[in-house]
């Protein structure tokens, strides 16, 4: 990326743009893998007739590199705004996803707990009847509490996170 200026983008374009760029990224290491060698019969007496011929190979080459990059700037830039940009907790941008995805684990168990009911289960055998109890080892409307204070958390968390993605900046082109 050559200094053609700047540009004003946001978190959120900025995303979009590194994937419109992974996959023409993708699309041509696929097109360089399978279109690299150019093919001719050639005649006992020397004459020859093109088969396969990609003359732009060297171009698409340098495409490639130039895609690369412009990849590697701007998701440099991503990190860097992703590592600078804070919450109202203090967490930046990066901070919050990993806490996020943590507890969406945890939010994942308390759901499971949620939905757990105590039971009990009778036993007879020849001499013997008995009753087998399962008890919860919890407080099930506390986990329920629990459950739906940590989905707050999470979606207000990730609103907050929304928001910062769309904040303007400008970066160099």
């Amino acid at each position: 990326m050559k200094g053609n200026g700047y540009m004003k983008t946001n978190l959120v374009d900025l995303m979009s743009r590194i994937a419109q760029l992974e996959r023409d990224y993708n699309e041509i290491i696929y097109e360089l893998r399978s279109q690299n060698m150019n093919i001719k019969i050639i005649e006992l007496d020397g004459s020859y007739q093109m088969l396969e011929e990609y003359p732009n190979f060297n171009d698409k080459l340098k495409e490639c590199e130039e895609i690369r990059n412009k990849i590697t700037i701007l998701k440099g830039i991503l990190f860097e705004r992703n590592n600078s940009l804070k919450l109202q907790n203090g967490y930046t941008i990066q901070k919050a996803l990993i806490d996020i995805q943590n507890k969406r684990k945890e939010l994942e168990l308390l759901r499971l707990l949620s939905k757990q009911n105590p039971s009990k289960r009778r036993t007879s055998e020849t001499n013997n009847s008995y009753f087998t109890s399962k008890e919860l080892a919890y407080d099930k409307v506390k986990i329920i509490e629990k459950e739906q204070a940590l989905l707050k958390e999470i979606q207000d968390t990730e609103y907050e996170i929304s928001q910062l993605n769309s904040v303007e900046f400008e970066i160099e082109m």
